[in-house]
């Protein structure tokens, strides 16, 4: 299965996976994703939170999730435990309870980012939730049905991948 974090207040599309970055540590070995401002391209910010004042308040380092892999012999890799890991001085939202230093993550959490003053008070700006995706999606087998090449499938659910070249036809 594969682990992402998918937004869970907008209806963008928005999805984070925990990916190939490796930390090499004594207890094991474990997948890094990072996110904040610096952590991901300035257009995913924009469209995610376009009032400038808004955005400014996720943190440029806001918080990384740490995948602890188990030694496996084939090609998928399979986790053992998650940690939400804080990198900011605000601290980041975990299931409404602020967390300033680390936290075990489990799949179905709600990790939320940045702040927004209304009459109310202060509340999260950007709500994320960690899921689990199981390795079903043969993007390959549907873009040919449609007419269509694996790229521009995926672009249409992750619209990062729009501004990558295209494959010409018949290539």
């Amino acid at each position: 299965a594969a682990w992402r974090l998918e937004c869970a207040d907008k209806s963008l599309p928005c999805d984070l996976r925990l990916g190939d970055d490796v930390a090499q540590v004594s207890e094991g070995c474990w997948r890094v994703l990072s996110v904040g401002r610096s952590a991901q391209n300035p257009q995913f910010w924009e469209r995610l939170l376009p009032d400038e004042v808004v955005r400014n308040t996720v943190s440029r380092e806001q918080f990384e999730i740490l995948g602890k892999t188990k030694a496996s012999e084939g090609a998928e890799v399979e986790f053992t435990e998650f940690v939400l890991k804080n990198l900011s001085g605000r601290g980041t939202v975990l299931n409404n309870a602020v967390v300033h230093h680390e936290a075990v993550l489990r799949s179905g959490d709600s990790i939320a980012v940045g702040l927004v003053n209304s009459e109310y008070g202060c509340r999260p700006a950007l709500h994320f939730r960690f899921v689990e995706t199981p390795m079903t999606f043969a993007a390959a087998p549907l873009a040919a049905l449609l007419g269509a090449t694996v790229p521009s499938m995926l672009a249409l659910v992750i619209p990062e991948l729009q501004s990558l070249p295209q494959p010409e036809q018949g290539a």
